[in-house]
C-alpha cells in the first residue's frame, strides 16, 4: 500500500490543478492564497470551500453545486451565487 501524500504533496497538486482546471471564480483566488499559506478570513475560507467542493466550476454554465444537504448551502447560494 503506497503512504499517504504529504499536506505539501497535496498542496502542490491541488496548486497544479487549479493552474490546469480552475475556472476563475470567487473561491479561486481565495483557495490559492490558502494553499500558498497566506492569511484568509473566515468568509473568504468559506468561498474557497464552496470553490473546492464544485470541481472549480469546471462545469460549463454551472454556478451551483446543488449540494442542498450541506449546511454551507444556503450560505453558498445566497452570497456566493446571488440567488435568493
Amino acid at each position: 500500500m503506497a503512504p499517504e501524500p504529504t499536506w505539501e504533496e497535496l498542496k502542490i497538486q491541488k496548486l497544479a490543478e487549479l493552474k490546469k482546471y480552475g475556472k476563475k471564480a470567487r473561491g479561486c483566488g481565495e483557495l490559492i492564497a490558502f494553499l500558498k499559506g497566506e492569511r484568509v478570513s473566515l468568509q473568504e475560507r468559506l468561498w474557497a470551500y464552496c470553490y473546492d467542493c464544485s470541481g472549480y466550476l469546471v462545469d460549463p454554465g454551472s454556478n451551483d453545486c446543488d449540494n442542498q444537504t450541506c449546511p454551507l448551502y444556503p450560505i453558498y447560494r445566497d452570497v456566493l451565487v446571488g440567488s435568493s
